[in-house]
């Protein structure tokens, strides 16, 4: 414990002089995830607290490696022949000291077991290999940097770099933005367009149009109790009560309905790496789209990374329709403003569209995947007759499995002469209009 108090009071300092120091080597396996070789990102901000005072927030937030398994550890058998390599023997014999082994970048776990290699002479480690890594090169086996780090670029001036130079969808045409996907769960998301975030596990809605595992067994969450000393979020976890309004700025609820104050908190997450982004959810009873970076939107609303293209992609699949068909729904549900390189305003002012609604079947359903939980669908009939479509259409049968939602289904759409046709359209569904 000595040793590793003293080292960590110098890589503090290292780490201010523009180090790059990998903690966590060795492999670890949490809950059945591989990780190791870590980054760490301090943040330090101060939080206003009551009666003018502040509060300082520390965060320290791991960037680690994380494959799914072992053969897609990456470098784990990287071989140096480049870089200078000296064992334990050969430090203690040329007076080396662990504080010399920080500003070469190596990484802690080696550091500490140098310092008791010293300590107590253990021979049994007296082969164990160091690396003198050629800046701005670090690890191990000096197997890592980054594309723009220099010698003087530290981890903190990595990640701020990264994100920073992040550029918004309404600023930029040209992005190219990979979202992680939770895979925990077994989920058809509606194409290879987008796949689910784990935001959207329990968020009041079914996004998992296969089998809905996404909003399995939410309910006991829904209607779990808090004890007498505790804040009940509106999710149904609990938090300690003194974590409840503890001043202006994060939220310590996993959907942040602790904090009202924290209303435009996502605005800005897409460049923001710390935990009031990264570890938080939208509020369910806003109905709010998740981002996958910490950012909420209204449905089909415009996320700075352009998730919400990827859900219209998912949405707007083409199927079984011909490609004209696909375009004039596209634009007459009003999903996007342009597809296939056509602008919908422009089928619109010419009666192009009129053209285009020809290609469609007689009957026809769009989207092709489920419209709400995992079953609802939307039909459409005889669509090339229609006269009024140049502003946006209504389907004409919603097709359901399940009998539970037909008061729902009047209550939203009205009832308008309702009959039986799962027969006529092959549908295993009572379908009403």
């Amino acid at each position: 414990m000595k040793i590793y108090f003293i080292l960590i009071i110098y890589i503090h300092s290292i780490i201010i002089n523009c180090q790059l120091i990998l903690y966590d080597t060795d492999e670890l396996i949490n809950d059945n995830i591989l990780q190791f070789d870590c980054l760490y990102y301090r943040v330090s901000k101060e939080k206003l607290a009551y009666q003018e005072l502040s509060n300082v927030i520390n965060e320290l937030i791991p960037y680690c490696f994380r494959p799914i398994n072992r053969n897609e550890s990456l470098f784990r058998n990287f071989i140096n022949t480049q870089d200078q390599k000296l064992t334990f023997e050969e430090l203690r014999i040329y007076n080396i000291s662990t504080k010399d082994l920080l500003s070469w970048s190596t990484p802690i776990d080696l550091v500490e077991k140098y310092q008791l290699y010293l300590d107590e002479i253990d021979l049994s480690l007296s082969n164990e290999l160091i690396y003198n890594c050629t800046k701005p090169w670090f690890g191990l086996r000096c197997q890592y940097s980054f594309e723009y780090s220099n010698e003087y670029m530290s981890i903190n001036d990595v990640v701020e770099n990264e994100f920073n130079i992040k550029n918004s969808y309404i600023e930029s045409s040209n992005m190219l933005i990979e979202l992680p996907c939770y895979i925990h769960i077994k989920c058809n998301r509606g194409g290879k367009s987008i796949c689910l975030d784990w935001r959207e596990i329990c968020n009041g809605r079914i996004d998992c149009i296969d089998e809905g595992l996404d909003e399995s067994f939410c309910f006991d969450m829904e209607i779990n109790e808090c004890e007498d000393n505790e804040y009940r979020c509106h999710n149904g976890l609990c938090i300690p009560d003194e974590f409840w309004e503890n001043g202006f700025g994060d939220a310590d609820c996993l959907d942040r309905s602790d904090e009202f104050a924290d209303v435009l908190y996502s605005y800005n997450c897409f460049r923001d790496p710390t935990f009031r982004c990264e570890e938080h959810s939208c509020r369910t009873n806003w109905r709010d789209f998740p981002c996958g970076d910490g950012q909420c939107v209204q449905t089909f609303n415009k996320c700075h990374n352009e998730r919400h293209l990827s859900l219209i992609k998912s949405i707007s699949n083409q199927g079984y329709l011909s490609i004209n068909c696909s375009i004039a729904m596209m634009c007459l549900t009003k999903l996007i403003k342009q597809t296939h390189g056509i602008l919908c305003e422009t089928l619109f002012l010419n009666n192009f569209i009129y053209d285009y609604i020809k290609y469609c079947d007689f009957i026809f359903q769009f989207p092709i995947n489920p419209v709400y939980l995992n079953h609802i669908r939307f039909l459409y009939e005889n669509i090339s007759e229609k006269t009024n479509i140049k502003t946006s259409i209504i389907p004409d049968y919603i097709c359901y499995a399940h009998s539970k939602y037909i008061e729902y289904l009047l209550a939203l759409f009205g009832k308008k002469g309702m009959h039986k046709k799962a027969d006529l359209f092959k549908f295993k569904f009572t379908i009403f209009c």
